[in-house]
């Protein structure tokens, strides 16, 4: 088995260019493999056809909610089971609820989020490249 892992793909959603940016540059810092969407229903089409392995997902898309999105992305990629880390303006004790009712794994607040999100996704590709619990 002396194959390199493949890159742990990473779904960037997130309609703010300087911030999307940002979020793909943490993830291919860390070895990711990453495509960005701008609206809910793009990352859906995206994700059909990436099968990310992690999701940053805003919540404040301009068409519909992440919440909304979260949730269609745990039906339509059954039974792959990305990890979902809402990272939004969002962040009162009712959407950190929503988000854990939508199925979102972990849920950042923005701006504050940067040295948290780092050391999530390290621990996350920390396996072999390999999302781990």
């Amino acid at each position: 088995m002396g194959t390199a892992s493949l890159a742990p793909r990473v779904l960037i959603v997130e309609d703010y260019p300087d911030t999307a940016d940002l979020l793909g540059r943490y993830a291919r810092l860390i070895g990711c493999e990453t495509r960005t969407a701008v609206t809910g229903e793009e990352a859906l089409k995206v994700a059909l056809e990436f099968l990310p392995q992690i999701v940053l997902l805003d919540i404040g898309l301009p068409d519909i909610d992440g919440w909304t999105v979260a949730r269609t992305l745990r039906e339509k990629l059954q039974p792959i089971h990305p990890v979902v880390i809402a990272i939004t303006a969002f962040g009162s004790s009712e959407d950190r609820r929503r988000s854990e009712d939508a199925g979102i794994d972990h849920h950042l607040a923005k701006p504050e989020f940067r040295k948290e999100l780092m050391e999530l996704l390290m621990r996350l590709v920390g396996r072999g490249g390999e999302p781990v619990p």
